[in-house]
């Protein structure tokens, strides 16, 4: 989720404060989830997000999921919303070296915490660019085998957000 900025009177940003916790002692959960991504971390490409997306989105912040995830827990199994994380190939790394775990060992423990947590289904974000690619490929030949015919066959552009 990310952290809007806000100037104090010396021109500092200040990340806004998110909403406090129901009084317990914050577990490891609730402790990364204090963590920050700026507006101003983004390359403002403008390619990764529609309006559409960002409504979606914002309806999946921090304090739902953990509202969803403690009604699962107290509800009976045949109410449980269905919830899914995903993970993105550059997140297991850091984890790997910030906890001295090889990769393959960080991939298990964070897929094992998130499933503690209450997360049904964790994915591996990897498995949509590898579609992305064989998308691409099947477009790319198809449009190989009829460059003679259409003009506008090439070129062909394709990318993913930085």
């Amino acid at each position: 989720e990310c952290s809007k900025k806000k100037k104090n009177a010396d021109n500092a940003e200040l990340s806004e404060p998110l909403p406090p916790g129901d009084g317990h002692e914050k577990s490891e959960f609730h402790r990364l989830a204090d963590a920050r991504i700026f507006l101003s971390d983004c390359l403002a490409c403008g390619n990764c997000v529609t309006s559409e997306e960002g409504a979606k989105i914002f309806a999946q912040n921090q304090k739902e999921l953990f509202k969803v995830l403690s009604l699962n827990k107290k509800c009976d199994a045949a109410f449980h919303r269905l919830v899914v994380a995903s993970v993105s190939p550059q997140s297991v790394p850091y984890f790997a070296v910030k906890f001295q775990l090889s990769v393959c060992e960080a991939a298990r423990k964070l897929c094992g915490f998130l499933k503690s947590l209450g997360v049904h289904h964790v994915f591996d974000s990897t498995i949509a660019a590898d579609f992305s690619i064989l998308e691409t490929q099947r477009d790319f030949i198809q449009r190989f085998r009829r460059q003679t015919q259409d003009e506008h066959a090439f070129p062909m552009f394709a990318s993913t957000c930085p």
